[in-house]
């Protein structure tokens, strides 16, 4: 997805369409941008009072497991080698109360170094 305009822009953009000084067509020949962008920043701007970004779905991360939790991830899985994502991602539930699905468990032990091997036992590289 392409990245958004500064906010910058935006303000010219709405600000030059408020002073009367062109359609959306004319507008967005001079700034550069489409008639449809021209219009959608001058309807944020009517809805919110501003012309920030909207938030993007699903382009946020959240970091939902802290240092302290690694280190007791860590020595589960040295004292229990034979647990799976699945176990450890019900036990951050029990024990922190911290809901994380267990690929995502499985992705942070592998930057960690974890891996599983065909026994299903899990080392450190």
């Amino acid at each position: 997805m392409p990245k958004s305009h500064s906010e910058d822009l935006r303000w010219r953009i709405v600000n030059a369409y408020k002073n009367g000084e062109g359609s959306y067509e004319t507008l967005g020949k001079r700034f550069c941008v489409t008639k449809r962008t021209v219009q959608d920043y001058v309807h944020l701007e009517r809805e919110t009072g501003d012309v920030k970004p909207r938030h993007r779905p699903g382009n946020t991360v959240v970091h939902k497991l802290k240092p302290e939790h690694f280190e007791d991830m860590d020595q589960w899985l040295t004292d229990e080698p034979f647990m799976t994502w699945v176990q450890m991602a019900r036990k951050l539930k029990d024990d922190f109360d911290i809901t994380i699905n267990h690929r995502n468990v499985g992705r942070r032990m592998r930057q960690r170094g974890w891996r599983r091997k065909k026994t299903g036992a899990a080392v450190r590289s």
